[in-house]
């Protein structure tokens, strides 16, 4: 039996409805659980309409668990293992349920038609500009004409982006953002089309170089860069070193999760709920948010109808566990990546093909039971203290479709 301020939040959403802020997936997946309980939900997007830039993402089989059947529509190609390289070093990993890529504006458009057909009011063109709270909180917006709409309601949540503007309004610090880029390329003759790899060359970056085979013949290779390196430069330097060419190119800025930011905010009365890229809900080991974007969705739902959410819990120990792997292996040089994956016996190799990176607590546990020999490399590399190597947040990028 809900009491106190969780009965109150969901009297208050069951009885005016649900405000959100941004058509993200987060956005987008939460109004469709919302409008599924019989909840009124309206979204407020800046754009004039959902035509999110293309982006290849490889996700792993979770998003079925999130999304259910419909996540089906979304996949372009199914990949069975990896390959994990670092200089003259090389492992694969068989996965037991296999990873997907999906391409991101299917998604979108796949989470707007799940939520339109619940009964979510979706509105274009209304760009947030500021709150107040009071009894209630009071939102305005501005569309492309200048005209000025205002919407008021005691549950919120904001999903809009890693440069969300109603966490600034709140006072919310802004998580560092790390740029990345791919490049779309005909799927080369060496690439079985369905594993994927994956370098270490921390000459280049701290963090790693990926390629994923996708669909109509093509691939996405790609990069994340580290402070004052862009990665087109990278991209490019290697592309020429492996004989391969660039059909286009796709950017992002991901938030990089560096602490944990608190969900919940008051706001007079009200609540405002921060979900998806908009908490920095994204793993920092790989920068992956497709589904740590819909957990914290999930989280959001939860929270606004004043239920207690394990979502929100289970997400904060992956988010943290993936940390301190980044932590631990920004640090590595050459030889110690090469050291790990010699330590990679195939007693590690069957958890790491059983248990997916989204499972990460799960899957660091497996591996130091199996590899203690990984805590010393682990201990050498924090105890050296060497300064993390940050990422530029206003790093210029060229526009996503580049011929």
């Amino acid at each position: 039996m809900l009491t106190g301020s969780g009965a109150r939040r969901r009297e208050a959403a069951s009885r005016e409805g649900v405000i959100i802020v941004g058509a993200s997936v987060a956005g987008l997946h939460a109004a469709a659980r919302l409008a599924h309980e019989g909840v009124r939900v309206r979204v407020f997007e800046r754009a004039p309409s959902l035509d999110p830039a293309a982006r290849t993402l490889i996700v792993t089989s979770r998003l079925f668990e999130l999304m259910g059947p419909r996540a089906a529509e979304c996949v372009v190609n199914h990949v069975d293992g990896y390959e994990l390289k670092a200089g003259s070093r090389s492992v694969s990993v068989d996965l037991l349920d296999g990873d997907i890529v999906i391409e991101r504006r299917q998604l979108m458009a796949t989470l707007e038609a799940e939520a339109a057909a619940a009964g979510a009011e979706i509105l274009y063109d209304r760009r947030f500009v500021t709150l107040a709270s009071g009894s209630t909180v009071e939102l305005k917006f501005i569309d492309s004409e200048g005209r000025l709409h205002y919407e008021a309601g005691r549950s919120v949540i904001a999903s809009d982006g890693a440069l969300s503007s109603v966490a600034q309004a709140l006072g919310v610090p802004r998580p560092p953002l790390v740029p990345l880029m791919q490049a779309i390329i005909p799927m080369p003759p060496w690439l079985t089309p369905r594993r994927s790899i994956v370098w270490f060359r921390p000459d280049d970056t701290s963090f790693f170089y990926w390629l994923i085979p996708g669909q109509d013949g093509n691939a996405s290779l790609g990069v994340i860069a580290d402070e004052g390196t862009h990665p087109r430069l990278l991209l490019d330097a290697f592309l020429k070193e492996h004989g391969l060419r660039a059909l286009e190119y796709q950017a992002a800025r991901i938030p990089r999760y560096a602490s944990w930011i608190e969900p919940v905010r008051s706001a007079g009365e009200g609540w405002v709920y921060l979900a998806g890229d908009a908490a920095g809900q994204v793993k920092v080991s790989t920068i992956g948010g497709v589904i740590n974007g819909l957990q914290g969705a999930e989280a959001a739902v939860d929270l606004a109808l004043g239920r207690r959410s394990r979502a929100l819990t289970g997400l904060r120990r992956e988010l943290r566990a993936h940390l301190m792997v980044r932590r631990v292996m920004a640090g590595f040089n050459t030889a110690e990546h090469e050291h790990l994956l010699g330590l990679l016996d195939q007693p590690a190799l069957r958890t790491l093909g059983r248990v997916n990176r989204d499972r990460a607590v799960r899957l660091v546990a497996g591996l130091l039971v199996r590899k203690p020999q990984l805590l010393l490399l682990a201990a050498g590399s924090l105890a050296r203290s060497a300064p993390s190597r940050q990422v530029a947040v206003d790093m210029p990028v060229p526009e996503d479709r580049v011929a």
